[in-house]
């Protein structure tokens, strides 16, 4: 019993795997064909280049012409610019406000015959001078004027009647200056920054109301574009009607049904269609 259980599995076995190598010689075969069928459909090199040639109209709409006016206009390219140039304008204002950084560096070297006698000193004397002054200086916006220094000094000489060599000194320098009547207040000083702003946003509001005016005169020159469409096709198809009938007329005519009145009218007719369609022809162009 075991042995025929075992005997069937393999059985099974190798029935999945007789179908499996059966299977893929079967699609094998099947890429081979596909392969050779693709390769004789190739590119057509010249077909190609004549389809290039073939003049395709690009269809646009209001969005696409909206895009392109926005996109490529000169007058909303220079609006543009007006608001950025108008935004350095304030930072430039407000610069007035901003703390400036000082920094002072000197060195001095001098040599003089000693007034002194011989037994004090050197017959020369020999000095130098370093000094380093920092400081910081501003405006606030109420017209106060701030200084803070900080002034460093080092002096180094020879000279024996000099108790401390190199000798130091530093000294820290606070002035306020505060306006009493001109230059006093906050409206005054910030009288630039204000105009800058009012300047900035008159900028802004000048290219919206730019770009507003571009967006109707495009959509003005749209609908009229699709107004002669229609009114050009209008014009044709009425024009192709009166045609039709002048020669219904001049056939009657030719019969005696119909009068030489009735011929001129429908000729003065086609005139004054053809006449209508050259000038919605010549709107159109425009």
């Amino acid at each position: 019993m075991m042995f025929n259980m075992i005997f069937n599995k393999r059985v099974i076995c190798l029935g999945i795997s007789i179908c499996f190598l059966l299977t893929r010689q079967i699609c094998f075969a099947d890429d081979k064909s596909f392969l050779k069928q693709n390769s004789k459909s190739s590119f057509n090199k010249d077909a190609f280049i004549e389809s290039v040639k073939k003049k395709k109209v690009l269809k646009i709409g209001l969005l696409d012409c909206i895009a392109f006016a926005l996109k490529n206009n000169s007058e909303i390219k220079i609006k543009r610019i007006e608001p950025k140039i108008k935004g350095d304008d304030v930072r430039i204002a407000k610069s007035e406000f901003e703390p400036t950084l000082n920094l002072d560096v000197s060195y001095s070297d001098s040599k003089r015959q000693s007034t002194l006698s011989a037994l004090f000193g050197p017959p020369t004397t020999t000095s130098t001078t370093a000094q380093f002054n920092a400081g910081i200086e501003g405006k606030i916006i109420t017209g106060t004027k701030y200084n803070l220094d900080f002034q460093n000094t080092k002096y180094k000489s020879n000279s024996a009647v000099q108790v401390l060599n190199p000798y130091y000194q530093s000294d820290a320098v606070i002035t306020i200056t505060q306006p009493l009547l001109k230059g006093a207040g906050i409206i005054v000083n910030k009288a630039d920054i204000i105009i800058a702003q009012n300047n900035k946003g008159k900028s802004v509001e000048e290219f919206k109301n730019e770009v507003m005016d571009i967006l109707s005169k495009t959509k003005i020159a749209y609908y009229n574009y699709i107004f002669f469409i229609r009114r050009h096709k209008i014009a044709s198809i009425y024009l192709d009607w009166t045609r039709q009938l002048l020669d219904i007329v001049k056939a009657r005519y030719a019969k005696g049904e119909a009068s030489s009145v009735d011929v001129i009218e429908l000729e003065s007719a086609v005139a004054e269609r053809e006449k209508e369609l050259i000038s919605f022809e010549s709107a159109l162009k425009k």
